[in-house]
């Protein structure tokens, strides 16, 4: 099951506390791997919701393709989707996502600019 709209905001709030939090080489010190730091930042906050984390990112990642974010959400989602695009690779490669969500975070990145 995807996440969904209503539960949007705790995630949101999630990674607002993590960009507040951290920086990205404090994260990636408190975890032991590349997996554990894509679990502790990506994949963990919308599990622990109870929705699946690939059919969460592939819904994010269709939102955001089709510009349907308002401004303060696109704000707060952009550093999540620059994280899971730019680590697509090892997410594919962990079998976290699948190629279908690996090309679609192809798309995020291209459109963000990676």
């Amino acid at each position: 099951m995807p996440l969904s709209a209503e539960n949007f905001d705790k995630l949101l709030t999630h990674i607002e506390f993590i960009e507040k939090a951290f920086t990205i080489e404090e994260l990636q010190n408190m975890t032991k791997n590349r997996k554990d730091f894509l679990d502790y930042v990506l994949v963990h906050p919308i599990k622990k919701m109870g929705y699946e984390f690939e059919a969460s990112i592939n819904e994010i990642a269709d939102v955001y393709l089709k510009d349907d974010f308002n401004v303060n959400q696109l704000k707060k989602v952009n550093m999540y989707l620059e994280i899971a695009s730019h680590e697509r690779e090892e997410l594919f490669n962990s079998g976290i996502i699948s190629d279908k969500t690996q090309k679609r975070l192809d798309a995020v990145s291209k459109k963000i600019g990676n």
